[in-house]
């Protein structure tokens, strides 16, 4: 009787590991978190894909034999909302575990289908202003961690203030570690933002705005991956293809585009216009040394100055804007200064009774060198910065830093008076930093035109031209 009551709790036990076994085959894969933010003046042509593609997305694809090949599945979840203003569009969606069918999957979502079909119907345009405002969807922290998440609309940021508007050129690293009550850019405190969220950007055919498309793109694209990392998430696509984007979405292998975040450096990164973007060389591929170098992130040192109708973001490296004396007090010259060194040159100047002025600076670092400016930006010697604004009120800036060592006897600096009208010429001035020592040059243009540095060839002649003669103390004659 022993034995038999002891196989029938072996029996019992074998079938309940047995049923245990089975229980735990069947489990599903965790549901998976999907936000859609829309643009909300999407083209007639990009809405009627639309229409069509988030049905099937959300019936879970629609392959041969009814069979899903893509979008949701049993225990997903889904959020619309409005890309420009951040408003949820209907509620959210969640599919039942017994939703096993398109058919079902789409009863499901009846009534999130009726509201964001509403949403396309009563919103319109062209496509030119259908933008997605990112500083403004990612202030808070999602309440989903490990969202897939999808933006349909331009990634081209509008504003009235001039130093934030992407639609002429694009915005450098030094608007991210300013503070929040200075520019929407600003990523403090938003680290956990994102939750490690996957970010995909469905462009649509976006008119960029600028002579040089591809560099317009390559570097909007990267100033949102930025602040995207920034956020605590990554953006895995950018892309303008609608339906391609929506099939992608529920993917599980997804590479962010930024690898290598740019490290922290002093110098400011800065807003490119138009009319630097027409001189620049197309734009094909961008490496984590390109980004690193051609667009440092600024530390948080930032002026704020208030103009007649515009905020501008302000922050210059520090030995530009320091009193010359003050800098000598606290950086005092070695013995000898090197006959050879890198130098930095930076030039500022005012636009107090001159209109809308744009002065350029030009640097050879020695006979044979090519030439650094705003038409050539980065050579093998160096790199040219380029601003229209600093913590000195109404002026702009200029950097150029020769990266290799030079003997400043043979550096040629030139300023030209590109733009703006001035009639008692132009003022500014020129600083050389070389082996610790800081030379001040101030400058001026009798020209009360600029002439876009038309007469460059003949610059020696020219009114609309100055050369600064760098000496620099100690250094061989």
């Amino acid at each position: 009787m022993k034995i038999i009551t002891t196989c029938v709790r072996l029996a019992t036990l074998v079938s309940v590991v047995g049923n245990i076994a089975c229980f735990g085959a069947k489990v599903e894969e965790p549901g998976r978190s999907f936000i859609i933010y829309c643009a909300p003046d999407l083209p007639e042509s990009s809405k009627a894909t639309l229409k069509t593609q988030i049905q099937y997305f959300i019936a879970g694809g629609s392959g041969a034999n009814n069979q899903p090949k893509w979008g949701m599945r049993p225990g997903d979840s889904l959020r619309i909302c409005d890309g420009a203003k951040r408003v949820q569009i209907g509620e959210t969606l969640h599919i039942p575990a017994e939703a096993r069918t398109p058919v079902l999957q789409l009863k499901c979502a009846t009534a999130t289908i009726k509201a964001f079909l509403e949403f396309l119907k009563t919103s319109g345009g062209d496509g030119k202003s259908a933008g997605i405002n990112l500083p403004l969807i990612f202030s808070d922290e999602l309440k989903e961690k490990n969202a897939k998440i999808l933006l349909i609309g331009s990634p081209i940021y509008h504003d009235d203030v001039a130093a934030h508007d992407m639609r002429d050129g694009w915005l450098g690293d030094g608007y991210f570690n300013q503070p929040r009550a200075i520019t929407v850019f600003s990523v403090s405190g938003k680290k956990e933002n994102l939750k490690n969220a996957t970010v995909r950007f469905c462009t649509l055919d976006v008119p960029w705005g600028t002579s040089n498309k591809l560099a317009h793109q390559e570097m909007v694209k990267r100033f949102w991956a930025v602040f995207i990392n920034e956020c605590g998430g990554n953006l895995v696509s950018f892309h303008p293809d609608l339906r391609e984007e929506l099939e992608a979405l529920a993917s599980s292998e997804a590479k962010p585009l930024l690898i290598d975040p740019p490290r922290e450096t002093n110098e400011k990164s800065m807003k490119v216009h138009q009319s630097l973007i027409q001189m620049q060389p197309p734009v094909t591929t961008i490496t984590p040394s390109d980004i690193t170098a051609a667009t440092p992130i600024a530390p948080p040192q930032v002026i704020q100055e208030v103009g007649t109708s515009d905020m501008e973001i302000k922050a210059v490296p520090d030995w530009i804007t320091i009193d010359p004396q003050l800098f000598s007090k606290n950086h005092p010259l070695p013995a000898h200064l090197p006959a050879k060194d890198n130098v930095r040159i930076g030039l500022t100047w005012s636009t107090v009774g001159a209109s809308a002025a744009d002065l350029d600076l030009h640097v050879r670092p020695a006979q044979g060198d090519e030439e650094l400016s705003f038409r050539n930006t980065k050579t093998p010697q160096g790199k040219h910065y380029k601003d229209f604004s600093n913590p000195k009120a109404n002026n702009g800036f200029e950097l150029v830093d020769i990266d290799v060592p030079v003997d400043p006897r043979y550096l040629s600096v030139w300023v030209n008076a590109f733009k703006g009208q001035s009639r008692n010429g132009f003022d500014g001035e020129v600083r050389v930093l070389y082996g610790g020592s800081l030379g001040v040059y101030p400058i001026h243009i009798p020209g009360n035109k600029g002439n876009e540095g038309a007469d460059a060839a003949q610059r020696e002649k020219s009114s609309d031209w100055v050369q600064v003669k760098v000496r620099i103390p100690s250094a061989p004659h």
